[in-house]
């Protein structure tokens, strides 16, 4: 009996079973202008209408072949539910948010009604029908950004990192703590939506965070935030890695 691209991508990534064959997925947006074409879904209806979002993430399993879907092509969904002004782009331009509403650092005000915001609310409905779709065939692979992106659509790149730079810790770790349960909620939701897996995208290249500031001031944060989590989440952390752990999974130090 042939393994589902589920049972191959999950076994693989918590069990490290061998199927008839390596799972071949992706975590990250495959989309490009040929996927785009052949799923006759472009951006940036792809980003805004559930199911244009859905239709283009299942292209990646029924045209290409991987053993994922991910509906989710922009780092802008929580931003422009936190205030940001977003151009959502074009068939050959990502999202991209037009001003920092949080520069000074001031208390970040997260609505309550956060997962009802359209850019949140479309990436859920579009989870819910691929798991309709596809549940149990293709593991489907959800996305949220964590508290140190966040802080970069807050209070823009540049200045954010100069406040570390200049030794603003305590500015800092407040935005990325008040930011937190926003990565926190969305992944939850994505999980109850219909998702398997959740990469938590935090943008800590070394060109941008050095080993020390990352430890001092993000680990942390991730720690709690994947504790917190109820569900597998993807993510690079050094000496870390996700083990099972009684009924679940936790971060643990290699």
């Amino acid at each position: 009996m042939k393994t589902s691209s589920y049972n191959l991508m999950m076994s693989a990534m918590f069990n490290g079973r061998k199927g008839e064959r390596p799972p071949v997925g992706n975590p990250t947006s495959i989309v490009c202008h040929g996927l785009m074409d052949a799923a006759g879904v472009s951006f940036p209806d792809a980003h805004l209408d559930a199911n244009a979002m859905a239709d283009l993430a299942l292209a990646g399993h029924e045209v290409l072949g991987f053993d994922t879907v991910m509906p989710e092509y922009s780092v802008q969904q929580e931003g422009a539910a936190l205030g940001c002004m977003v151009d959502w782009g074009n068939r050959d331009r990502m999202p991209d948010n037009k001003n920092f509403p949080y520069e000074d650092f001031s208390d970040v005000v997260v609505p309550d009604h956060l997962l009802e915001k359209p850019s949140m609310k479309v990436v859920l409905e579009a989870l819910s029908i691929l798991r309709r779709q596809v549940g149990g065939k293709a593991a489907i692979v959800g996305k949220v950004m964590g508290p140190w992106t966040l802080s970069y659509h807050m209070a823009g790149t540049q200045n954010f990192l100069l406040q570390i730079g200049m030794g603003e810790t305590e500015k800092v770790t407040k935005m990325l703590r008040q930011l937190m349960p926003v990565t926190i909620a969305f992944a939850q939701a994505q999980f109850k939506a219909g998702a398997d897996i959740v990469v938590m995208a935090d943008h800590v290249t070394g060109n941008l965070v050095g080993p020390y500031h990352y430890k001092e001031l993000l680990l942390p944060i991730h720690q709690q935030i994947t504790a917190q989590v109820e569900g597998p989440l993807i993510l690079p952390m050094p000496k870390w890695q996700w083990k099972k752990s009684g009924n679940g999974y936790r971060w643990s130090e290699t």
